[in-house]
């Protein structure tokens, strides 16, 4: 999620409504059938919390969903 970072309100270049698209099912596949068992992933709370209260995980529940299903285990 570092260009989701980047492009987040606290990022260097900010594109408001910005989020990276999940990993592929085929490569999380691939990833797993050779022995990757955790998906490790980054928070910025500034990226995450868009105004005082205002909270949007949008980006990490979609990338959480696509590890789930892909049978991994989604490390934050």
């Amino acid at each position: 999620s570092v260009n989701y970072i980047r492009c987040s309100p606290i990022g260097a270049a900010p594109q408001p409504g910005y989020y990276e698209p999940p990993p592929a099912a085929d490569s999380l596949k691939w990833d797993q059938d050779n022995g990757l068992v955790n998906f490790e992933d980054y928070i910025a709370w500034g990226a995450v919390e868009r105004g005082p209260g205002k909270w949007d995980w949008t980006q990490h529940d979609r990338i959480e969903h696509a590890i789930h299903a892909a049978g991994l285990h989604y490390v934050v």
